[in-house]
């Protein structure tokens, strides 16, 4: 595994006012449990719909596309800056990149990338030639562990989730961003709340919850913000954390 923390420290310069959360979009990865499991939940969501925007990982792939595609021109087109965090697992089997290449140039001012554990296609054109890089057209590339501050308030971005108590280091984290577990740990998910702050932002949540791909970062902090803070020990965060200074 090539991907390293590749950016240290929190994000808050870069981020405009409209932000959206995606995280296991899984391009390429031709599975049931994520081709076939997220044709079911659109299909619930939308009424009982018998559509078959997904019947492949091809469809899949290219639904997710046109989703994104549209939401970034709908704020080009009014002159608004507008950001896509992407909490990890982008894409499989995508060894020369073309995947990422193509989504590195999605309309959105930027692309704040989180690796994952399923990164292909990243390895190629972050360590091309052995050069390392951080950015790829609209893609930038950040660490494993990142801190966001939004609104005056820190959130802890990771693919994993990561257990965190109320402060750490005099700053209180208002939740944690994660990914990784494809909406199948009902304490990640909107209605948990016995490991604290902490959810998960993944597409099967996003299309259970509102039949498209994505979040709205708002929508992200009004679930957290439902969420109550583990007193548990064992979920204590270790992981960097900025001053009330930042």
């Amino acid at each position: 595994m090539k991907l390293k923390h590749l950016l240290y420290g929190h994000i808050a310069a870069e981020i405009g006012d409209y932000v959206y959360v995606v995280s296991d979009l899984h391009f390429n990865h031709d599975k049931d449990f994520i081709v076939a499991k997220r044709q079911g939940l659109y299909n619930v969501f939308h009424a009982g719909s018998d559509d078959a925007l997904m019947a492949t990982a091809h469809d899949y792939q290219e639904y997710v596309f046109a989703q994104l595609e549209s939401l970034a021109l709908s704020h080009v087109a009014r002159g608004e800056r507008v950001y896509l965090i992407n909490l990890g697992d982008l894409a499989i089997n995508d060894p020369k990149g073309s995947i990422v290449e193509r989504y590195s140039k999605l309309p959105f001012t930027a692309i704040l990338n989180l690796p994952g554990n399923h990164h292909s296609g990243l390895n190629y054109h972050f360590y091309k030639d052995g050069v390392s890089s951080l950015s790829l057209n609209n893609l930038r590339l950040l660490g494993h562990d990142m801190v966001l501050k939004w609104r005056g308030k820190f959130y802890n971005l990771s693919h994993y989730p990561s257990f965190i108590v109320g402060v750490y280091n005099g700053a209180r984290f208002s939740g944690n961003l994660c990914g990784h577990c494809h909406g199948d740990s009902e304490q990640l998910n909107e209605a948990g709340d016995d490991c604290g702050k902490v959810f998960d932002c993944g597409v099967d949540n996003a299309l259970r919850l509102f039949g498209r791909c994505y979040f709205s970062l708002d929508e992200v902090v009004e679930i957290l913000g439902r969420k109550s803070y583990s007193t548990n020990p064992l979920f204590a965060y270790h992981g960097f954390a900025p001053t009330e200074d930042d």
